[in-house]
Parts: structure tokens; sequence; C-alpha cells
């Protein structure tokens, strides 16, 4: 299997500006090595990084053809198992 993964923890606490360089890297990374990269983002990491790129680099990155699936939580069928998951941790 040929990805790199991080989940939305890893940009949490580092700047914006961080974070766009970050995505440069594995812009590059990926396409030298030929490697997908699976990360999740909330809305506004996203948008820092946004705003921390020229608009051009940013489109080229984050073009619509680079996601495969985009998930959310406005309903079940957004979510990664299309379903409402109630788990029970007490």
């Amino acid at each position: 299997m040929r990805f790199l993964c991080h989940d939305s923890r890893l940009f949490g606490n580092i700047d914006p500006r961080q974070r766009a360089e970050l995505f440069r890297i594995v812009d590059r990374y990926c396409h030298e090595n030929g490697v997908q990269y699976i990360c999740s983002l909330a809305k506004d990491q996203l948008a820092s990084i946004h705003a921390a790129m020229p608009q051009e680099e940013y489109e080229r990155i984050f073009r619509d053809e680079a996601f495969i699936l985009r998930l959310t939580d406005e309903s079940p069928e957004g979510k990664l198992l299309g379903i409402q998951v109630d788990m029970n941790i007490d």
C-alpha cells in the first residue's frame, strides 16, 4: 500500500503557514513517488491553509480531482460508514 495518512490532530497546534508548507512537501513527495495522501482536516484548518497559500497553488494542490472522498457530519450518508454509529464509551 503506497500511501501516507494523517488525522486532523496533526494539524491542530501548528501555524497555518507551517500547515501550508506541509501540504507543499506532501504534494511534491506524492507526485515524485506515486503515493496517495490521506488526511482528515476540519474546515477551519483547510481555510487557514487557503489563507496562507497563493490562490494558484491552493487550487493546484486542493483541486476537486485530488479528493476521492469528502466526509462530513451533515448526514449519516456523509460519514465514513454511511451510517450514524452510536457507541457507548462510558
